[in-house]
């Protein structure tokens, strides 16, 4: 007992030796190896000419996490601080996407090469944890157009406001919190893009440094150090011309200016990549890193996309929404987002050698598709809010109209009773809401009519009073503690509520006015439905092209995946012609009291009570989805037999010119008395002297199967030779 208990004890000094020595990190590691050294981790492969050899950069699995955790946390704060809604919000969208994913990108370039497990580069991702924490502060509200494109709706949204009640002061106030926000977004986005590029400037410079301690060849590290120092002084240049101006900012031509310097430095960074590889001493890309580095940020992308889709179905629990009409949307939504799932992982050629250009092409072309997906599975979680805001819109509309219709069909003015609708109550309770209080203020109306009317023409005095209850109702429900579908404050949309909401003169309720209203907030929230199938159809296009790039097709079974693909792929791209019409209003009234639909397929769509512009979606995917298991079906058991496969075949599947069976027989074991006898080469002149053997060439050699068969003599087992009736 005591000698085990000693043992342990070593064992568990042992264990902390080891422990101790690996956190006693140094400050600084060459990532270049000694002359003469050998790393034993790493297979010894012949260097390509120019190429420098590294000792192989160690996983830090931690350093790795911390990275993908900031990139994720500046992604969530861009996908709840921008939502895509209209398409000037896509656009900001994607330009922001691509810094985040080329801080993101260029730092993993770096790592897969070059980082050691040293202080050194453990303090330079604290440094880059900071870079992703401020991007993700400076996301909120980002627009890419601010400066240069001017709200045409701003005038008349200020007088509305006005006639409203809001004061100068107020709407001074509201304009220029929303004229300085995306200017101090701007400029912050500036100061941490420059730090990002200093940061990993100065990993370079470490590099280099080592490079000309060891006299390494270092024109490679130049291409990467160039672009880095002319990328930091850009974005310090838009820094300080969004300083210009005061409180209005810069003028348009310097906005213009400063989106120059803002992505023209990316552009001379992503070239700069390939650049490196042509020149002396450049340090090779290994395709499992690659490919491993890809699968993380698809994850975080796809992840970030299902907590929007599930934030989306939050808000149907507890609302009078789509109810168990929302069972298609759910199965849709998780078919659409498994099936890009099962297309990434499906991809032919997922696991394939490349060269080394051709891995960094396709890893900085998986930004097209990265940048299609988060705006189809951004569409994808809007549409889902969208589809439970007209419904539950839908459903308020009812259950008013409902009672008005009642009351229209009464002999005169005459009181309504809330418990003679016990629908609408129920309804009304599930949004929170009183429909006492509906009724009560129509009795209102209806009482104020009864004194002011002198003829039927006057009954719009209490109509009116019913359309503005209705938008009252409508603006609570829009509220972020309902459905969070409020209009941004500062667009014409929110003006036009507003004011609708506090007017007190009957030709400001017109049922015009109202359905204008209407159909302004059911475009608002479901515009994503616009570019949803051109964005899912990129997406799409995008998996084949990083294929290509990989490398063509290499039999007809991916040809047909791909073919696939990329024909699905361009016709649901092509349901955009479903956007004909989109610009006119949802619904419309025809005569100031009835009204008439639009007839925009994509709102249609959009807007039925099938719910189908999802479920559309997910046919497609599920069809793309059943043809490639087919593919892969059919080429599993094309490949199970190599019977009709003659030049895979050894010489016993051979025949002669005269038909004969093969005499070449494999089907016995090896014994060491099979070659007891000396084997002799085969003379085909003198049958009765020649030996027992076999005939050159060797029939495993790549030429034998080249080779003209006309004279081909027989081959020969010595146990053949030795006992004929063996094989009997």
């Amino acid at each position: 007992m005591d000698e085990l208990k000693k043992s342990r004890r070593e064992s568990d000094l042992s264990t902390l030796a080891v422990e101790r020595k690996a956190n006693a990190l140094p400050w600084s590691l060459s990532p270049f190896r000694q002359p003469g050294s050998e790393d034993n981790a790493e297979e010894i492969t012949e260097l390509e000419p120019g190429e420098i050899r590294v000792i192989a950069a160690e996983e830090v699995p931690f350093i790795d996490l911390l990275l993908e955790i900031a990139m994720t946390t500046a992604f969530a704060s861009l996908t709840d601080g921008t939502p895509i809604l209209q398409y000037n919000n896509v656009l900001s969208y994607v330009a922001f996407f691509l810094w985040v994913w080329w801080v993101w990108i260029a730092q993993v370039a770096y790592n897969m090469r070059f980082r050691q497990a040293d202080w050194f580069h453990r303090i330079m991702v604290f440094v880059q944890l900071i870079v992703f924490s401020a991007m993700a502060a400076f996301a909120d509200q980002f627009d890419i157009t601010n400066g240069i494109a001017n709200n045409p709706d701003q005038a008349e949204a200020e007088s509305l406001l006005t006639a409203a009640g809001f004061s100068k002061n107020e709407l001074d106030a509201l304009m220029f919190r929303n004229n300085r926000i995306p200017l101090l977004n701007a400029r912050g986005i500036s100061m941490a893009m420059a730090l990002s590029r200093i940061v990993l400037l100065v990993q370079y410079l470490a590099v280099f440094y080592y490079a000309r301690k060891q006299l390494l060849p270092r024109n490679s590290l130049w291409a990467h150090i160039l672009p880095l120092i002319l990328s930091s002084a850009c974005f310090f240049v838009a820094f300080g011309i969004l300083y210009t101006g005061g409180d209005d900012g810069p003028s348009v031509p310097l906005h213009i200016v400063k989106l120059l310097l803002w992505y023209l430095p990316l552009l001379v960074e992503i070239a700069g990549h390939f650049v490196a590889l042509e020149l002396s001493g450049f340090v090779r890309y290994t395709t499992e890193s690659i490919y491993a580095r890809s699968g993380t940020v698809f994850l975080i992308i796809l992840g970030a996309g299902l907590d929007k889709i599930t934030g989306g179905f939050k808000q149907l629990v507890g609302n009078a929404g789509l109810g168990s009409s929302g069972i298609p949307i759910f199965i849709s939504a998780a078919v659409i987002f498994i099936g890009f799932f099962s297309l990434y992982f499906g991809t032919p050629g997922s696991n394939r050698e490349i060269s080394n250009r051709r891995a960094l092409s396709w890893l900085f072309s998986q930004f097209i598709f990265l940048s299609a997906l988060t705006v189809t599975l951004q569409a994808v979680a809007n549409s889902i809010s969208f589809m439970n805001l007209s419904a539950a819109l839908s459903h308020v509309d009812d259950a008013i109209g409902y009672a008005a219709d009642w009351e229209y069909n009464q002999t005169y003015a005459t009181n309504l009773t809330a418990t003679d609708f016990p629908e609408s109550i129920r309804l009304f309770n599930e949004l929170g809401l009183a429909f006492e209080d509906v009724v009560d203020s129509i009795n209102s109306d209806l009482y104020q009519y009864s004194l002011e009317s002198t003829n039927d023409t006057d009954n719009n005095i209490w109509i009116a009073g019913i359309l503005q209850e209705e938008m009252i109702i409508f603006s609570n429900l829009l509220n972020p503690d309902t459905l969070n579908a409020l209009p941004d404050k500062s667009s014409l949309l929110f003006a036009k509520l507003y004011a609708f909401t506090y007017a007190d003169q009957i030709d400001e309720l017109t049922y015009a006015k109202f359905l204008d209203i209407y159909s302004g907030i059911l475009k608002d929230r479901g515009s994503s439905a616009l570019w949803l199938y051109p964005a899912a159809g990129a997406t799409i296009l995008g998996l084949v092209l990083m294929s290509c790039i990989k490398g063509m097709p290499r039999d007809k079974y991916e040809w047909g995946v791909l073919g696939t693909r990329c024909t699905i792929g361009t016709a649901t791209t092509l349901l955009a012609l479903l956007d004909i019409g989109a610009s006119k209003p949802i619904v419309e009234t025809i005569d100031g009291l009835n009204s008439i639909a639009t007839d925009s397929k994509i709102w249609i769509l959009n807007t039925s009570d099938g719910h189908w512009l999802l479920i559309l979606l997910a046919i497609i995917m599920g069809i793309l989805q059943i043809t490639e298991n087919l593919f892969a079906y059919t080429s599993s058991r094309q490949y199970t037999s190599f019977q009709n496969l003659d030049f895979l075949n050894g010489p016993e599947r051979r025949k002669t010119k005269r038909g004969r069976k093969p005499v070449y027989q494999r089907t016995y074991s090896v014994d060491a008395d099979d070659y007891s006898v000396p084997l002799v080469p085969y003379s085909p002149g003198d049958k009765k002297e020649a030996g027992y053997g076999y005939t050159y060439p060797n029939p495993y050699e790549e030429e034998y199967h080249d080779r003209d068969t006309k004279d081909m003599p027989f081959v020969n087992s010595p146990k053949h030779t030795l006992d004929e009736g063996r094989f009997k």
